[in-house]
């Protein structure tokens, strides 16, 4: 017998399609019923203690709420009003005006309230930064509790979190450690973590202290922060005031940050004091870039491969920050082609006063409180002003009340110089140290771009040590005490023939420019020694040899500087190298209007015949 196939028919691609429609069609009537179920069944009461377990069981939080609570089917959502959340101890306590919760549907199917989405409307914030905010018996501290990698945090780590937004909200942050509490309003920001196990993100804006910034974040780990580990992050923040990116790892229990920082700011100054600190009132703290590989931790910040850029300065080096009792302690080692310092100086006080004499405004160190240093820079070039100096090491180190800075070595016009300035406060008055030396420095002027005519030239090597205490300049200046020695060796004196004029005439009459023009007069060495007491200057023992085996002159000077009362009364006499009558020069009065004088000395009287 032939045996004969059956052959099954197919089912037309519309039987297929109607199939679809008639489960899609039961599942959506099914939502719709448990919607409108839902709707009529869940009162006001029922929705809080829904609501109420769901924030408790998760975060650790108690809900109370005051206002009423309704519940709409598209989207499933609650609108709860006047709700807070707070945690036991009061870590964390947030009263908000209004909340929207979108609910998850297929818990809503089977009966269970659970927020997906939260919005908080006006929501204020108090937040205690020193103490955990969630609970042991939450599920995120039941998280925070459990080992890394043991069953416990696996049968957890699955939990279901969400979305929360909060809208036009403020916030008080308290840390023990800070000076001030911080607030925050204007807070618009979303925190996304939909489950224990996946990253975080918090996205944003809000202001602190009247700016606006934008906040992105994002968290790779969130889950093992809270068990005391660490987490890959990244940071942003922006605002007129302040930029800031970071990007490394972050642990918080015990807080600890490494990686890669980047911190910018149109005004250092602007932005330290946004943050609560007060720099000295000299000083142009003005455009700040920072760059560098950041360790942080509550007892210390280390800064390593750092490239700063402030004021035009750009320095490369190391940096530590240490908290120190509340004034920060910043240390490190620095190294630039060219440090300026003049920006450093803006708005120090003027020297001179309105009537021309010493200020007797008074200088102070109050407020170097901002930060203890301890820097040591070198720098290829360092200028104040028109002045630079090469190949420096300096070092600085301030207290509230005192500042030493040491300018360890530095070359000048072929020479090497060094010195060191020490003030300390006494009351209201300020103590000056001043030492330094200089050898063999060409007295070509050191001026940096700026055309100086002078009459003397020469190697110039010497020392000083000066001291004095007073309020203002004033007082320094007239309390001014101490001793120097200076040494010009193979130099020149322009205008001998100029001053030689003066002895014919013998004539009192003004400095005037021309007394720097004309060929120089050698000289071997000049020297003198200088006493200081009360402000005022006295010359010893200066004299001037001549230049051996060629025309020059010799003689010896004196005669006082009055630095307080800014005048001199200085004397030379001078013995050319020619056959000729000694010459005796003066200079003398006010600073700002100066005589120069010259007349012929008597000739030594001939020595008695034997």
């Amino acid at each position: 017998m032939k045996e004969t196939a059956t052959v099954i028919a197919p089912v037309p691609r519309r039987a297929h399609m109607l199939r679809f429609g008639w489960i899609a069609g039961a599942v959506i009537a099914v939502a719709f019923l448990a919607g409108v179920a839902a709707n009529m069944l869940l009162t006001g009461a029922i929705l809080n203690k829904g609501l109420a377990v769901q924030i408790r069981d998760t975060t650790g939080l108690v809900t109370a709420i005051r206002g009423k609570a309704s519940f709409s089917l598209f989207p499933p959502h609650l609108d709860v009003e006047d709700i807070s959340l707070s945690n036991p101890r009061a870590a964390l306590h947030i009263y908000a005006k209004r909340l929207v919760g979108y609910l998850r549907i297929l818990p809503l199917l089977a009966g269970r309230i659970e927020v997906g989405h939260a919005v908080l409307y006006q929501p204020k914030m108090v937040i205690d930064l020193d103490d955990r905010p969630m609970t042991a018996d939450s599920a995120i501290g039941r998280a925070a509790a459990a080992k890394p990698a043991s069953p416990e945090a696996a049968a957890i780590d699955n939990a279901k979190l969400g979305i929360v937004d909060l809208v036009d909200g403020s916030a008080r942050l308290h840390h023990s450690g800070g000076r001030k509490d911080i607030f925050l309003d204007k807070i618009n920001v979303t925190a996304d973590w939909r489950s224990l196990d996946a990253s975080a993100t918090l996205t944003g804006q809000f202001d602190s202290r009247g700016v606006p910034m934008q906040l992105k974040a994002w968290f790779a780990q969130p889950v093992a922060i809270l068990r005391g580990g660490d987490s890959a992050m990244t940071m942003q923040l922006e605002s007129d005031v302040l930029g800031l990116q970071a990007s490394g790892r972050v642990a918080l229990v015990h807080l600890h940050y490494t990686g890669g920082l980047y911190v910018t700011t149109p005004s250092l100054r602007r932005a330290l004091e946004f943050a609560g600190f007060t720099l000295a009132k000299h000083g142009r703290f003005g455009a700040f870039d920072l760059r560098c590989d950041a360790d942080i931790n509550t007892s210390t910040t280390s800064l390593t491969n750092l490239r700063l850029d402030l004021d035009n300065n750009e320095y490369e080096g190391t940096l530590a920050i240490e908290p120190n009792g509340g004034t920060p302690r910043l240390s490190g080692t620095l190294a630039t082609n060219l440090l300026d310092v003049t920006p450093f100086l803006e708005g120090m006080p003027q020297p001179l006063g309105p009537d021309g004499g010493w200020s007797h405004a008074p200088l102070e160190l109050a407020d170097l409180g901002f930060t203890n240093l301890d820097l040591r820079l070198s720098a290829s070039r360092l200028r104040l002003h028109n002045i630079e100096l090469k190949d420096a090491a300096l070092s600085m180190l301030t207290r509230p009340g005192f500042i030493d800075l040491t300018l360890a070595e530095a070359t000048a016009n072929g020479g090497a110089v060094r010195g060191r300035l020490t003030l300390t406060s006494k009351g209201k008055a300020l103590d000056l140290r001043l030492s330094g030396n200089a050898t063999d420095v060409n007295l070509h002027p050191m001026l940096r771009g700026v055309s100086i005519r002078h009459p003397l030239s020469g190697a110039l090597s010497g020392s000083l040590l000066l001291d004095s205490t007073g309020v203002g300049f004033d007082q320094l200046l007239h309390g001014l005490s101490g001793h120097a020695k200076v040494e010009v060796a193979n130099g020149g004196l322009k205008n001998a023939n100029l001053l030689a004029g003066l002895t014919k005439t013998g004539a009192a009459n003004p400095i005037a420019p021309e007394s720097s023009t004309g060929s120089p007069v050698n000289f071997g060495k000049a020297a003198f020694g200088v006493e200081i007491a009360q402000g005022v200057a006295s010359i010893v023992n200066g004299h001037i040899d001549s230049a051996a085996g060629a025309p020059g002159f010799a003689g010896h000077f004196g005669g006082s500087v009055d630095l307080g009362n800014r005048s001199l009364d200085l004397w030379a006499t001078t013995t050319p190298s020619a056959p000729a009558s000694p010459q005796r020069v003066t200079l003398s009065g006010p600073w700002n209007d100066l005589s120069l004088s010259a007349t012929a000395s008597p000739s030594p009287a001939p020595a008695p015949s034997p």
